[in-house]
């Protein structure tokens, strides 16, 4: 045994960036490939044309978030405290809402592409390509909002393979489908839309077969009791995402539109290749803020601070570090990245190898502003934590009205957007910090780490052997704490726990559980982590399995207990207001816990 080390944090860190790079990997291929296909097949003004568009596929990922992305986090903590009604309301409402406000925005579809085509279209060169892609995108904006949604709520719950899984499929149908739709069926731009709403149709699918087969493990089922009240609760979780994805896109609005003033239909192409090297560059970011949200959520309640601080660390070292090596990928293939594109014209191609690093470096602000706001609002700091979202908007606004009025090269405007809005947040940072008293850290705003005394924090190695030595340890910390009944309670507890992710949790010796014990005024709470094979300790002894901690229920009459779902954490709590666990509630109970320890 030894004091808390990062190997549960950087194991969980690896596990969420592995699935979420795979799948923002696939997706980013998926968006260059595309445009290469179309500049290829139909030529440049198609990739400018689908560029136009991005806007209206960030708005409709942003509604999305509204909608789910707070349902996916109610839902998660729901299964974990094993409400499965309330986690079966909070997903039937999100993907009902989904699908009603995409089948919305389907039948307008009609209305609205005129207007908003001519919105977007500074050069009226691109407007006859832009309507026709944007007027199936919109028609078929249901399946974009079902597949968005759903992909949220199914990754948050545990399932971020399986995202990955129809992620995959999503994109391996839709570039087969740009082939044959616009080489074979002779659709134009049209078929590179149709291509992406038949794409999305194979992972809805996908995720609604799983949702189907495994209704009964996940203990969901359809549930519309309380619909207003969930769709407010969910609304109301999901408005931080929803403000930080439409800053994203009104940003890549105003990058367009900016630069189209300027360049007309060739700066837009430069901005579609820019806009491809940052969704490359934020693979690693956007796992990393995942990651955060994920990991960090449960650190912070744990009051696990040091973790926090190592979390961070780690992740904006991983981050910034990627987005420095796309920037210099981009110094030296600019000129050929526009061929790939389609371009032929020497001023295009000059064009892009002038403006294409500029627009890179807009990574860095993005590597370093968008982990920072999970992280403020895993910690509650909702005001700058909204800010932070709304900087780089700002601050991009700003950077493109110098860039364009003051110094007459449009593409500075994206350093200077990036720096101005790094300087913002760590500016905010300050007050935010005076008002806290002086309790949290400089910049990242994490409280201080709790006192020995009132914490204590250990790894253990997954075998039998160091097991006692945590409990006797543990069992020092406690002394004094509570009651000696309440203690030896604790401890046994502690112990059957251990030993069940031991044999249990498939993971080797040299891996690590972290073992957290908190004593404040309302009693004392215990977190059990592990980075095995996920099972719940004390219910899932009733189930086929056959593992868990099957005294839990008789033996600690006054301990609150819960699962966190997709996290393999246990926490447990006896409030001191309680009466302690008698020892002579449950004999036999007690005798079995120590015949268990007797006979190691």
């Amino acid at each position: 045994m030894e004091s808390r080390n990062s190997y549960l944090i950087n194991r969980s860190l690896r596990k969420f960036l592995t699935a979420s790079i795979a799948t923002m990997a696939v997706m980013n291929i998926n968006g260059v490939v595309d445009s290469i296909l179309m500049g290829q097949l139909i030529g440049p003004q198609a990739v400018a044309a689908i560029q136009n568009v991005v806007p209206v596929l960030g708005l409709i990922s942003a509604i999305t978030f509204l909608l789910s992305a707070g349902a996916a986090i109610i839902t998660a903590k729901a299964l974990g405290s094993r409400n499965f009604d309330e986690a079966s309301s909070s997903m039937t409402v999100s993907i009902s809402s989904c699908l009603a406000f995409g089948l919305i925005i389907s039948l307008l579809s009609v209305v609205l592409s005129p207007g908003i085509s001519s919105l977007l279209c500074q050069d009226m060169t691109l407007y006859d390509n832009t309507y026709k892609y944007l007027f199936v995108i919109m028609a078929g904006s249901f399946l974009l909002f079902l597949f968005n949604g759903m992909s949220i709520l199914i990754e948050t719950i545990g399932y971020p393979r399986l995202v990955s899984f129809a992620t995959i499929s999503t994109v391996i149908v839709n570039l087969i489908c740009d082939i044959l739709y616009v080489k074979v069926f002779s659709l134009d731009i049209s078929g590179a839309a149709f291509a992406t709403l038949t794409g999305s149709l194979i992972g809805v699918a996908v995720l609604f077969v799983f949702l189907f087969r495994e209704r009964k493990a996940l203990g969901i089922r359809a549930h519309f009791a309380g619909f207003a009240g969930m769709i407010g609760r969910n609304v109301v979780m999901g408005i931080p995402s929803f403000f930080g994805n439409t800053a994203l896109t009104l940003i890549i609005f105003i990058c367009n539109y900016f630069v189209q003033s300027v360049h007309g239909a060739a700066g837009v192409f430069v901005m579609s290749i820019g806009y491809a090297m940052i969704s490359f560059g934020q693979m690693i970011s956007g796992g990393v803020q995942g990651a955060f949200l994920g990991i960090g959520g449960m650190l912070a309640a744990q009051s696990d601070y040091d973790g926090l601080r190592r979390l961070l660390k780690r992740g904006l070292v991983i981050s910034c570090g990627f987005a420095t090596l796309s920037v210099l990928v981009v110094l030296f293939v600019s000129g050929a990245l526009a061929a790939l594109f389609g371009a032929t014209d020497p001023s295009v191609i000059s064009l892009t190898r002038q403006g294409l690093p500029l627009i890179a470096s807009l990574n860095f602000s993005l590597s370093v502003v968008l982990p920072l706001m999970i992280m403020y609002q895993i910690n509650d700091h909702s005001v700058i934590s909204t800010l932070s979202a709304l900087s780089m908007l700002f601050s991009l606004g700003i950077g493109f009205l110098l860039a364009k009025y003051l110094i007459g090269n449009i593409w500075v405007a994206f350093p200077i957007g990036s720096g101005l809005s790094i300087g913002f947040v760590l500016l905010c940072s300050i007050p935010a910090r005076i008002m806290a008293g002086g309790n949290v850290g400089w910049i990242h705003l994490i409280p201080k780490p709790l006192d020995d005394t009132m914490r204590f924090d250990v790894s253990v190695p997954c075998d039998r052997k160091w097991v006692g030595d945590a409990v006797n340890k543990a069992g020092d910390f406690l002394s004094g704490k509570t009651t000696y009944e309440k203690e030896m309670d604790i401890s046994h507890c502690i112990e059957e726990l251990l030993l069940n992710y031991v044999e249990h949790s498939g993971r080797p010796e040299n891996a690590y559980m972290d073992i957290s014990l908190i004593s404040d005024s309302d009693g004392i709470t215990l977190f059990v982590k592990d980075d095995g094979i996920p099972f719940d300790p004390v219910h899932v002894a009733n189930e086929d399995a056959k593992a868990g901690l099957k005294i839990m229920k008789e033996f600690m009459s006054d301990a609150s207990y819960s699962y966190s779902f997709g996290q393999n954490m246990v926490i447990m709590k006896w409030k001191e207001t309680q009466n302690s666990a008698s020892t002579t509630s449950d004999e036999p109970g007690i005798r079995k816990v120590l015949s268990r320890r007797n006979s190691k």
